[in-house]
Formats: structure tokens, C-alpha cells, sequence
């Protein structure tokens, strides 16, 4: 009996890593009345980025 393996790849976490660091990176260096006018995209920007994260841990977790 063989083992059949259902993954079919490792999508890279360290280039989900980097995009999100970037995107924190470019949140980060807003005025603060940028920050104050966005502050309701910015924060489902976070949003978002949390879910990215995730993701990119879950896919590291599995390709280990």
C-alpha cells in the first residue's frame, strides 16, 4: 500500500510574508490625517491583512 500524498504544492509563505509586511509598511508611513480621513478603509485593510497572515502561517504550518 502506497501513501498518496493530496497536497499538490507549498504556495511560498515568505512571499505572503514580505506582501503583507509592505502593505503594514505603506499603512504605517499615512500622515495622521490621512490616517484620521482612511480610517475606516485602513481598518478593513488590517482586516484583511490579519486573514493573509493567517493564511500564510496555515500554509508554512503545512509545509513543514
Amino acid at each position: 500500500m502506497q501513501a498518496v500524498s493530496i497536497h499538490t504544492g507549498c504556495l511560498d509563505p515568505h512571499s505572503k510574508l514580505e506582501d503583507i509586511k509592505g502593505q503594514l509598511l505603506s499603512l504605517h508611513g499615512k500622515s495622521a490625517l490621512q490616517r484620521f480621513a482612511d480610517n475606516i478603509q485602513d481598518g478593513g485593510d488590517v482586516s484583511g491583512l490579519l486573514g493573509d497572515l493567517q493564511e500564510a502561517v496555515n500554509d508554512y504550518m503545512v509545509c513543514l
